[in-house]
């Protein structure tokens, strides 16, 4: 198998799993206390589980993602483009990771607010993430990347 071709097998299940944080969190943020404990204690860890495995993969995904650069670097029209996806997949890595750690820090403390704010972080990270991908999508269809025989057009 090619490596360059790693990467995008292994890159839609993080988003998968990435995209659904927001969302999970939003469902915390409005369960009321009239919901079932094991309700909020069942969305809490599904919640924790989409954090760590979905991050954990979305950090192999940029490691091969970088593999890949090294494969297709020298068959690229505009390598600029390249480190703008890269930017942006290392800035939606660490915008997840702040929200994962004020979530942790709210299961601890039970302060609404850090939880507000992982909210609010995640959706900024799901806006860097849709950017990553639309990078990569460029990237794919306008200047070739892991494609064969392609030729640039100016």
């Amino acid at each position: 198998m090619r490596a360059e071709l790693l990467h995008p097998l292994t890159v839609h299940l993080p988003l998968g799993l990435i995209i659904l944080i927001p969302f999970a969190l939003l469902g915390i943020c409005f369960a009321t206390k009239k919901s079932k404990e094991k309700t909020n204690e069942a969305l809490k860890f599904s919640t924790h589980a989409l954090y760590i495995i979905g991050l954990f993969t979305f950090a192999m995904s940029t490691f091969l993602g970088d593999m890949a650069f090294d494969e297709v670097k020298k068959n690229l029209c505009q390598i600029g483009h390249v480190y703008s996806h890269e930017e942006y997949a290392y800035t939606t890595l660490v915008i997840f990771l702040v929200s994962h750690l004020s979530y942790i820090i709210f299961e601890v403390k039970h302060n609404l607010l850090l939880l507000y704010s992982a909210t609010v972080i995640s959706f900024a990270g799901t806006y860097y993430l849709i950017q990553t991908g639309h990078s990569g999508a460029m990237l794919v269809y306008e200047q070739g990347a892991a494609v064969k025989d392609f030729k640039c057009q100016n």
